[in-house]
């Protein structure tokens, strides 16, 4: 099956928006072993959605589309699809029912008449239940055997658009395989895609019947492992987990704030973090997991000198001699919050995320972290590539990595 992606909307072409729909969808498409052949973005005008939608149902089975469902004027993408099919548009009732529920239910006793442009219909369409806002999906199919082409319209907004894909799109694709494509994810952290590659490469070299597809980001590498055959994909990616054991996230943990909870609270411990470049971002990671206050009491966001001294106990001489960037200071934050905050493990991260800032000694990059865990201090000097958005983010995966591999040593 060759599926396509087309994302609409002005505010996606003009960057105000990021695009995070395509990325959802595809990553989704991929773990089952069908990436989207195709993706275009187009404005909301109806001339580039009917040439957008014309040209991908030419090259695929099936177009998905996200945007311009919604009540207003520039929420075209359905009568533009069903002028170019040849249908026409009706009111589904039960859809008008849903819309004045949802108002009613809010409390609003005015409902625009826009607000029905939603109920409208092309004719022989399946309606989608949007379960988490007012514009339904629809699903139009055109034409019948070889020649048949579906397409999929979902609404715009994320959080409508993603529980839709899972509950609808994904379980359509999968009943429409021909061949059922089998597939399994792993991830890891602290490690880079070349190096993962070298390493399982001869896994799938002259091999036409299964592939691998990497993900590599600031925190994480993903791995995909697809074939028609499950078996096949189940004992390859057992021998891609094994040869890069070290790296890899245990049991179902996504991301390394999940791992790090994991493991504290498996073992009843605490950890406390000492932010001087990443400005909280740490702290976010952490409470984004649910029930973190069971492993995390709180954390520190000193940018100023002072309150290192302070708050913190840094040494007046440490700062004076050696400067906030510095081995030595990440060294006594992460001893020094650990026994101030009576935590089992602990995290400093000080640094020069740029874009200024830096020197010919201490360039943008150059962070120090220091990790703590029962009483065993580590500092590790890093210098990292990039702007300041991904300098940051890679600190914050870094320093969650670089306590997790501690507590496996001291644990081993």
């Amino acid at each position: 099956m060759k599926i396509s992606i087309l994302t609409i909307g002005y505010e996606l072409l003009r960057g105000a928006t990021v695009n995070t729909n395509f990325s959802q969808i595809a990553a989704e498409l991929n773990k089952m072993g069908v990436p989207p052949v195709l993706e275009l973005c187009a404005g909301d005008d109806p001339e580039s959605i009917k040439e957008s939608f014309l040209w991908l149902l030419d090259k695929s089975d099936l177009v998905i589309s996200t945007g311009g469902l919604g009540p207003t004027s520039d929420d075209i993408t359905k009568t533009v699809l069903a002028e170019c099919l040849g249908i026409k548009l009706y009111e589904d009732s039960e859809v008008r029912k849903n819309l004045e529920q949802f108002w009613k239910a809010r409390g609003r006793k005015d409902i625009p008449e826009s607000v029905f442009n939603q109920s409208l219909v092309p004719e022989g369409a399946e309606v989608i239940e949007n379960k988490h806002g007012t514009a339904p999906g629809i699903h139009i199919q055109a034409g019948k055997g070889k020649k048949r082409k579906d397409i999929i319209m979902l609404p715009g907004p994320p959080h409508e658009a993603i529980p839709m894909l899972n509950y609808f799109v994904l379980p359509f694709v999968k009943c429409h395989l021909e061949t059922p494509i089998f597939s399994k994810t792993s991830i890891f952290a602290g490690l880079p895609e070349s190096t993962a590659e070298e390493k399982v490469k001869h896994l799938f070299e002259d091999r036409s019947d299964i592939s691998v597809a990497y993900c590599a980001s600031p925190e994480s590498l993903t791995i995909t492992v697809s074939s028609t055959k499950d078996k096949l994909v189940a004992s390859t990616m057992l021998k891609v987990r094994r040869l890069l054991a070290e790296n890899l996230l245990s049991g179902d943990n996504k991301n390394l704030q999940e791992e790090i909870f994991s493991i504290l609270k498996s073992r009843n411990e605490k950890i406390a973090v000492v932010e001087s470049c990443t400005g909280g971002k740490i702290s976010a990671a952490l409470t984004d997991v649910p029930g973190a206050s069971a492993i995390f009491p709180g954390g520190f966001v000193p940018y100023g000198n002072e309150w290192k001294n302070k708050f913190l106990k840094v040494e007046a001489k440490t700062l004076e001699k050696f400067g906030a960037v510095s081995e030595e200071c990440a060294a006594e934050m992460a001893l020094n919050i650990a026994n101030i905050a009576e935590v089992d493990a602990s995290i400093s991260v000080t640094g020069i995320a740029g874009p200024a800032g830096g020197s010919t000694e201490k360039p943008v990059g150059l962070v120090f972290i220091g990790t703590c865990y029962r009483g065993r201090l580590e500092v590790k000097r890093y210098l990292f590539p990039g702007l300041r958005e991904t300098i940051r983010r890679r600190t914050v995966a870094t320093a969650f990595n670089q306590l997790r591999m501690q507590i496996k040593e001291c644990n081993s």
